[in-house]
């Protein structure tokens, strides 16, 4: 019996290909509402993958329609086949480096997709309500900002990820994160952002924007967020010399690492006036590049990179102390 089940879903999937001549796929966002509307959930993020997440359920769409395809009839609101995944909601323990003193936080995860976080959701446990920001490392200068006005709440999400070179064009897909009113937190297929990053510093990038009509009091007002991801080229850094000079610019002292290998705080010598750092890169079509970065006294820390295995730089942050 099921032998058959499958052969005949074999067959009626040939007829509706066949079919699909004349036939028209509405627009989500047709007169009966957008995806979003329907489901009262709010975009709160975006998940970054390499591969699409096709959380299409095809077999129900064409289970539950198909007789209007087969008669070449418009199927309205599509988007109700579409999948989501759920988050997991788990516990993180974060130390304050100054004091030592660790606090206990809840964030949202998805640990059964490859992919790259940036989402800000509510969270609520027994002792308060707060809002938890989930920031991959490959997604750097993330910058999250909130608005808060008479006419409404605004967020805004931007950050850039960074790639090494290829002759292959990078395809990101942006698959937008949503936290419904029971505080659970999912995502739904996105569409692909794709682009030639054979030169550093070429970019592309793509923008989610939704907007939510709130009434409180009688009063209306209207939530936004939109999210910026930008994807960046950078050539692949390889070693990093961190030069002290002083007064007189002589060299004071030198410091050699591997990209990925610097630091996280650096104390310079007593008598260092102002400090190189010079990142040593792999271009793929000229052989090796510099790239030079001053820092003085009033600087706190600079940034260098690595790239992984995959083609993504990662961004480190190391702490200068000035002696």
């Amino acid at each position: 019996m099921k032998r058959n089940n499958i052969i005949l879903a074999g067959i009626l999937f040939t007829v509706f290909i066949i079919g699909l001549t004349g036939f028209v796929l509405a627009d989500p966002q047709a007169s009966e509402g957008s995806m979003e509307d329907h489901m009262k959930d709010r975009m709160v993020g975006v998940l970054v993958t390499t591969d699409s997440l096709d959380l299409f359920d095809f077999e129900s769409y064409f289970n539950e329609n198909a007789n209007k395809v087969l008669k070449g009839n418009q199927i309205i609101n599509s988007g109700a086949y579409d999948g989501r995944i759920y988050a997991t909601l788990e516990d993180e323990s974060l130390t304050n480096v100054k004091t030592g003193a660790t606090v206990i936080h809840q964030k949202f995860v998805f640990n059964d997709i490859d992919g790259f976080s940036y989402f800000t959701a509510k969270i609520q446990d027994e002792n308060r309500d707060y809002k938890s920001t989930h920031l991959d490392d490959a997604i750097t200068a993330g910058k999250t900002h909130f608005e808060y006005t008479d006419d409404g709440i605004g967020v805004e999400l931007e950050g850039t990820i960074y790639v090494t070179p290829t002759r292959q064009n990078y395809i990101f897909y942006m698959n937008p994160v949503y936290q419904n009113e029971n505080g659970d937190v999912y995502v739904m297929q996105g569409s692909a952002i794709s682009g030639n990053m054979d030169m550093e510093g070429t970019v592309f990038s793509q923008t989610l924007e939704s907007s939510y009509i709130v009434t409180e009091n009688d009063k209306t007002k209207t939530d936004t967020i939109t999210v910026r991801i930008s994807i960046s080229a950078l050539y692949e850094p390889v070693n990093i010399e961190i030069i002290e000079f002083d007064k007189n610019n002589e060299i004071v002292e030198i410091h050699k690492y591997t990209a990925g290998e610097v630091p996280k705080t650096i104390k310079s010598q007593t008598e260092t006036e102002y400090i190189f750092v010079i990142t040593k890169k792999n271009n793929p079509h000229d052989g090796l590049v510099y790239s030079r970065e001053l820092y003085q006294k009033d600087d706190t820390g600079f940034n260098t990179f690595y790239s992984r295995d995959d083609g993504i730089c990662i961004n480190q942050y190391t702490e200068l102390i000035w002696e």
